[in-house]
């Protein structure tokens, strides 16, 4: 089983039992369930019941209870079959929890409707800023995970509690995040260092005598292309600052670590990323691709999608 899903049906839930971990993975994948989604909307539902919020007369009768996996396994076939309580889950925590209500979007751990990967923003700042802005929600292998605050020293090492300086770091990341997915390769390959897009790039060379390729600088400009494209098509369809955003968990409750590093940590300068990161992207500070941004990068062909949402924000800034 793959990492990210063995800590969806073991943490999410406080469940030691392997066997049902397993089980619950390759049921996923048979069933054709993403399974960090659904261990991490199943564990909001186990935390519900344990908060009172949802009741038996909820759940089909079943008893959520931390550790025992029986109710996990049961809700991964009745969200794949919208039966009962799993047609609430079935789309994921963001709208089950505005369906169930009563204070339950509190404890739904997502981005952009996009479930958390096993990694804490609060212990890894630049990757929970990462979460926040990255185009698809809280996407590890979208470029968010900072391998940085861990010791990898492209294009820096950074301390993985400190709040600022990051901007660069994180950009970084999903810029080359978006250049391994039209690779096609594992993200997680371009995340060690610099020595993926070298190759590749001598590889497309040999394959199609584009000398452009073998450019570093060619390859990082088409990663950033690729990010602020996307993002011009989200702001398009209403996404901007706001949604750039954590869960207000991460934002308002310490972490408790019993004395290992990073207790007491909190996500508290978002806003100020956020600044940060707009300035370096040369976005407007409602996170949208600026005229002079878009015209770099040849996309000159988007701006007018943009002038409406510039218009708009031009106006409120008056």
């Amino acid at each position: 089983p793959e990492y990210e899903s063995m800590w969806a049906f073991t943490g999410t839930i406080d469940n030691s039992d392997i066997g049902a971990t397993i089980a619950a993975d390759s049921m996923c994948d048979n069933l054709g369930l993403d399974s960090i989604s659904t261990g991490s909307t199943i564990g909001m539902a186990y935390e519900l019941y344990e908060k009172g919020i949802i009741t038996k007369a909820d759940t089909d009768g079943l008893e959520l209870v931390y550790s025992d996996p029986a109710p996990l396994i049961a809700l991964i076939q009745k969200i794949a079959h919208r039966e009962g309580f799993g047609d609430i889950l079935a789309e994921g925590s963001r709208i089950a929890a505005k369906k169930i209500g009563r204070g339950a979007e509190y404890y739904a751990m997502q981005v952009k409707g996009l479930e958390l990967a096993a990694y804490e923003p609060r212990g890894l700042k630049a990757t929970g800023y990462g979460y926040a802005t990255s185009n698809i929600g809280a996407s590890h292998g979208n470029g968010s995970l900072a391998f940085q605050e861990w010791g990898m020293p492209v294009p820096r090492a950074v301390d993985r509690f400190a709040d600022d300086g990051k901007a660069d770091i994180v950009a970084y990341n999903q810029d080359s995040s978006a250049l391994s997915e039209v690779s096609m390769v594992c993200a997680f390959f371009n995340s060690f260092g610099p020595w993926y897009p070298t190759l590749i790039g001598k590889m497309l060379v040999a394959a199609t005598g584009i000398q452009e390729f073998g450019d570093m600088r060619y390859l990082r400009k088409a990663g950033e292309r690729i990010v602020n494209l996307e993002r011009a098509f989200n702001a398009r369809e209403g996404i901007n600052r706001a949604d750039d955003t954590l869960p207000e968990r991460f934002r308002s409750e310490p972490l408790r670590t019993h004395g290992a590093p990073g207790d007491g940590q909190m996500v508290t300068r978002l806003d100020k990323f956020l600044d940060d990161y707009y300035d370096f992207r040369g976005w407007t500070r409602y996170g949208i691709p600026s005229r002079e941004k878009l015209q770099e990068l040849g996309l000159g062909f988007v701006v007018k999608d943009m002038e409406p949402l510039y218009a708009k924000y031009e106006k409120q800034i008056e």
